[in-house]
């Protein structure tokens, strides 16, 4: 087996993991498709997909995502072809991503898998010495062509533009209050560099009070959505989303999925209530002592 790492993919190793993906997701009845970009990474040099061959053809692939420094958690990605497995490829290509972290000064990791999985996989976490975090994530998908919505009076969405950055940066802390300026004008500033990215701000009376960030793949994956905490419990929210979806699905009709913490009950009824259907729960995994 020949392994390879990388920073970045080519277009072509972006079809060979689809492909994986599509093989392994038919197998073990999963859903999540690995993120396939280092835009996040806190070390952008740091390489962030290993990928394994055999005879030319991609059977193992890891994705490494580290938005954070060296003191915070690496989530991993790992996929094997199922024809593949049990032959120690899985643990190669493991074992490549752990030698990249040490060198890059990280020791603390979680894996990112599915319920299902786990469920058709008994031994799976104690053969591998694993436990499951009390945390969980829905993954939450949306195919029905989204209905038509008056904006209130004084809202509005916009794309995004390099003004906004600035603007949002309070807003944005005051969604999340353990975050940086400095942090949050960062990921603002590369979700608009992104050209895979469509970038939403959410107006009221002109003023930008939120962000919603949508990749634009074979679906629309949508993520980092935020409401300035003082305009919360006001169905600011849910019209955003509907706005967004409306205009994106009239551009490209497509299905739309989102992410949902397992905890955040209100968010997973809100998108419920907006015709979300639960696709798959999500677990984290952490080495057991």
């Amino acid at each position: 087996m020949q392994i390879e790492q990388f920073t970045q993919l080519t277009q072509s190793q972006i079809e060979d993991i689809h492909l994986l993906s599509q093989v392994v997701h038919t197998y073990d009845h999963t859903h999540k498709d690995a993120y396939l970009s280092n835009q996040y990474n806190h070390f952008p040099e740091m390489p962030t997909f290993v990928l394994g061959y055999e005879n030319e053809s991609l059977i193992g692939f890891v994705m490494l995502y580290a938005d954070g420094d060296i003191d915070e958690i690496v989530e991993i990605s790992l996929m094997v072809h199922p024809s593949a497995r049990r032959k120690g490829i899985g643990t190669a290509i493991k074992q490549r991503a752990f030698e990249i972290l040490t060198e890059f000064g990280y020791h603390k990791v979680q894996y990112l898998t599915e319920r299902a999985f786990l469920v058709a996989n008994p031994d799976f976490l104690m053969k591998n010495q694993l436990v499951v975090d009390a945390e969980f994530e829905y993954q939450m998908r949306f195919e029905k062509e989204p209905v038509s919505v008056e904006s209130k009076m004084g809202i509005g969405i916009r794309r995004m533009q390099q003004a906004d950055v600035v603007q949002l940066v309070p807003p944005y802390m005051n969604a999340f209050p353990d975050s940086t300026a400095h942090a949050a004008e960062q990921y603002l500033q590369e979700s608009l560099d992104d050209t895979s990215i469509e970038t939403y701000v959410l107006l009221y009376e002109d003023q930008p009070i939120g962000y919603c960030a949508v990749d634009n793949g074979g679906y629309y994956y949508i993520f980092g959505l935020f409401v300035d905490a003082d305009y919360r419990n006001r169905g600011f929210g849910a019209q955003f989303m509907q706005l967004i979806m409306r205009e994106l699905y009239l551009q490209e009709a497509k299905p739309f999925v989102i992410g949902v913490e397992g905890d955040n009950n209100q968010a997973h009824h809100l998108y419920q209530k907006l015709g979300f259907e639960d696709e798959t729960v999500l677990e984290y995994l952490t080495e057991g002592e």
